[in-house]
């Protein structure tokens, strides 16, 4: 895809043979607190938004957000973001199979410093409506996965 440079560095979007669309992210800190994160994000997507064909998006990585963090943030948080990529036709692979609500999550994505016993849901797969019934998606395991990253990886067959 030949999109225009951003000052959002952990972008990738990609353009598959079959038509697919894939925008992997990795949302980092930034100087100023409330532009890091979640909040690059909704950067990203406001300048560009209309390169993308919404009904073939996978938006796939580590959003380092989750609706428990709202309060810290007025307007660009996880919940704004959600509803905007709801409003896009897209929604998280995890939170349509496990029908729990963002921020009530029973599964967690990362584990900070390691610790099983601090786990946040921070990781999505982001599909289109019409992808979701047939799609699957499985959350490696803890026990298996800790001793490579402070992330357990994300299984996603998009069907």
């Amino acid at each position: 895809m030949d999109l225009p440079k951003t000052s959002q560095r952990f972008f990738l979007p990609l353009q598959l043979g079959n038509g697919a669309q894939i925008l992997a992210v990795w949302a980092m800190s930034a100087e100023n607190r409330q532009d890091g994160y979640v909040a690059q994000i909704h950067d990203y997507l406001r300048t560009h938004s209309h390169f993308f064909n919404w009904e073939q998006l996978v938006i796939v990585g580590d959003f380092n957000s989750n609706a428990i963090w709202d309060s810290k943030r007025e307007l660009r948080n996880h919940g704004n973001l959600v509803k905007k990529l709801n409003d896009y036709g897209s929604q998280s692979l995890y939170h349509h199979h496990s029908r729990e609500p963002h921020g009530n999550e029973t599964s967690s994505k990362f584990y900070m410093y390691r610790h099983e016993d601090k786990p946040y849901h921070i990781d999505y797969v982001f599909v289109p409506y019409s992808k979701l019934a047939n799609s699957l998606i499985e959350l490696g395991k803890a026990n298996e996965w800790l001793q490579f990253s402070d992330h357990v990886p994300l299984f996603a067959n998009i069907a």
